[in-house]
Parts: structure tokens; sequence; C-alpha cells
């Protein structure tokens, strides 16, 4: 399954309990989009604190891989600075906006795994510096994938800056086996209990899919079996 970023939805979030998938996901999405597309036009920045997302996908498409805090905030001002360059000059016309040739490189992808442990209540987030660059994604081609455990999601979409940054400027949603007392998620989308890997992809202007995540052999350290 390739979730294009760059038309409709600039961002994707995943959803899902312990052993629904979320890594299983990241590391099948990051390498179809290896095998699409070349080091030169994409490049990964990676968060993953439990290293599930290691080896992923060969070491030219990973700009940096952060595997603790330190890391992750040192990496997310470097990228920061990076796009304020990309940022539009205030007298760009319309149509220079669409052709997007002030600048050049790849499509940059902060990939988060486990969000909710970079993200520690009381403190602030290592990837703050990257929050005003979301509503400008399709612009300067910066785009966020991250995922995160179901519980307190429903608050965290009115009280986390990043989520709610994102779900505003355009998200795709991933929804697998979630507590559905968390409420509506992405739309009117509620969770609930599926199979491993099975979750409803929400997108904006399209119906709802139900799809299945292949799960590879790094699943299982996932779930816990």
């Amino acid at each position: 399954m390739l979730i294009d970023l760059t038309q409709a939805d600039q961002h994707c979030v995943v959803v899902g309990d312990g052993g629904a998938g979320k890594s299983a996901f990241l590391q099948t999405w990051m390498a179809s989009m290896a095998d699409q597309q070349t080091a030169h036009e994409l490049r990964f920045m990676v968060v993953d604190y439990r290293r599930a997302l290691m080896g992923v996908v060969p070491e030219p498409y990973v700009g940096a891989y952060a595997s603790d805090a330190s890391a992750a905030a040192e990496y997310a001002r470097q990228l920061a600075a990076g796009l304020a360059g990309r940022l539009p000059p205030p007298d760009i016309s319309r149509r220079d906006l669409r052709r997007r040739d002030w600048w050049t490189g790849p499509e940059l992808y902060l990939v988060i795994d486990d969000y909710d442990l970079v993200n520690m209540p009381g403190t602030e987030s290592p990837i703050a510096p990257l929050v005003s660059y979301i509503p400008h994604a399709r612009e300067i081609g910066f785009h966020i994938v991250l995922s995160r455990r179901s519980g307190g999601m429903a608050r965290a979409l009115s009280s986390d800056p990043v989520i709610s940054r994102i779900r505003e400027a355009g998200a795709a949603a991933l929804i697998l086996s979630s507590d559905p007392r968390e409420g509506a998620l992405f739309g009117d989308q509620r969770g609930a209990e599926m199979p491993p890997g099975r979750g409803v992809l929400v997108r904006r202007g399209r119906e709802r899919e139900l799809v299945q995540v292949l799960l590879n052999d790094d699943y299982a350290e996932e779930a816990g079996v």
C-alpha cells in the first residue's frame, strides 16, 4: 500500500493499540517509497526510540536517524533550518507557487514511530521546532508520518500541537485496532477491535478503505509474541 502524500493529504497518522501493526505499516510504507523513488527524490528523517525502523531502507535514503530525545531535538533543529530556506518568498506569484521551483532537493519525510514516547507529558517535544512548517508541506516538500497508540488520542487531537496541526493541514489516517472509547478519531471514524494489521484508511475526499498491512518478521517484536 503506497500512500501518496504529495496530493490531497500531506501527512499521515497511524493509530493503534500495542501489537496492532503500527511499526509494520511504517516499515512497509518506507520500503515501498524507496522502491518507487531514488534517494535524490526523497529523504527520510527517522525518530525511532525502539529502533523498529532501523535498516528498513538503504542508508542513502536516511538523512538522519534519532533513537533518543537528544538526537531527535538536534536533528529537528537542523531540519527546521533547512526548511526555512524552502519557504516561498513573500512576493511569489500563484503560478510560481504551484511550480515550486525556488528550491531544489528531495521531498523530506519525518517518520516517527511511537510518537507517544517522543512527546512525553510535561516536557517539550523534541520536534517542536518543526511545528510551524507543517501547514507549508506542499510548498516546501515536507511531510510527517507518525504512529501513536490509541490511548489518549482524543486528548492529543485537541491539545498536542503536532497532531492537531497535522489534522488541520490535511492528513491521511490509518486506524488500526483501537479503543472505541476514544471516540471519533479522524472524521467520524472510531476505533474498533480488529486483527493485527487490519485497519481503516481515512483520506480527505475519498471513500474509506478497509486495508490489511503486510506484517513482516519484525511484527513479532511489536506484538510481543
